[in-house]
């Protein structure tokens, strides 16, 4: 199976550091369980270098035995924002200076781990759009789907400037899988990221991690944080809420909202094509990636928008 870049291994005894810096919602909370899971692999949700602080790698020191393989993982390095590691983000934030940003990051990590591996999972757009949406809304989004998305930018995804960023910097150390493999073939995506990481074979999660909100869902939990911003009964009750969305606490009293008003769900057919067409043109370093064959349709291979580059 052919790997868009397997690459350089690292200096004779070091331990490999794989990086892996996105995409969200291109299945990163099971790579995330499947790294902490693996006995060979050192990785601590939110940590840097597979440990959670200074005080976590001394006492790994104490075990006298050297980790197989230190792992990185945050998908926020492909789209920096002044909020990450909150569920109160402020979207306003979200679009700017963000190919900037991206390169800030890339450029960070090549001067603290400048022998790490990168790895990469994208996800086709529709497919990450729509899983987007489903994050916006539990972190207490109120715009509907097909308003959100119809406007310019690429919201970060910008595959091939992302993908040219990295290669740049961690020369022949960078790897692009697509997340469709992981959906279609979980073990032929999982013998793929053991041969980056070099460990052996663990099986993934049997249980959804992260799982996205239903399509009825989608559509009730704008309107309630729209009725909720009406109201302006301050920053406590709209936290709760946005708990309560993140959590899907109301998906109990939201079946029974739409036995008494129905509404229409959301589906991937709520997409503007505009807000789509954004999109083509992004991703063509993937295009002959046999890998990504099978998937060409999601990935709107082809010319880019007349108009140039998005989101500059």
């Amino acid at each position: 199976m052919a790997l868009i870049a397997q690459g350089q291994q690292a200096p004779a005894g070091a331990v490999p550091h794989v990086i892996h810096v996105g995409y969200a919602k291109a299945g990163s909370s099971l790579l995330q369980q499947w790294f902490l899971d693996h006995p060979e692999i050192t990785f601590r949700q939110g940590g840097l270098g597979g440990f959670q602080d200074i005080y976590d790698l001394i006492r790994t020191t104490t075990h006298l035995k050297q980790p197989r393989c230190l792992v990185t993982s945050c998908e926020g390095l492909s789209a920096p924002r002044k909020d990450a590691g909150s569920i109160n983000v402020d979207y306003s934030d979200m679009a700017a200076k963000m190919s900037a940003r991206q390169e800030n990051a890339c450029q960070l990590l090549k001067t603290l781990f400048p022998n790490a591996t990168i790895l990469i999972v994208t996800r086709g757009f529709k497919g990450l759009m729509m899983s987007s949406y489903s994050q916006y809304v539990r972190t207490g989004g109120h715009n509907d789907l097909e308003d959100l998305f119809d406007a310019d930018g690429d919201l970060g995804c910008h595959y091939d400037a992302l993908i040219a960023l990295y290669r740049e910097a961690f020369a022949g150390r960078v790897t692009v899988l697509p997340y469709e493999l992981l959906s279609d073939d979980p073990g032929a995506f999982r013998t793929a990221l053991e041969q980056v990481l070099g460990v052996g074979g663990h099986p993934f999660p049997q249980h959804r991690v992260n799982p996205s909100l239903s399509r009825i869902e989608l559509r009730w939990y704008p309107r309630l944080a729209r009725f909720i911003r009406r109201l302006h009964l301050g920053h406590r009750v709209r936290t709760a809420f946005v708990n309560c969305a993140f959590y899907n606490r109301l998906a109990l009293p939201i079946r029974w909202l739409d036995r008494l008003f129905p509404v229409e769900p959301v589906t991937p057919d709520c997409l503007p094509t505009s807000a789509m067409e954004r999109f083509r043109g992004l991703a063509g370093t993937l295009e002959t990636d046999p890998l990504y064959r099978p998937y060409a349709d999601r990935y709107l291979f082809g010319p880019a928008p007349a108009d140039g580059r998005p989101g500059q």
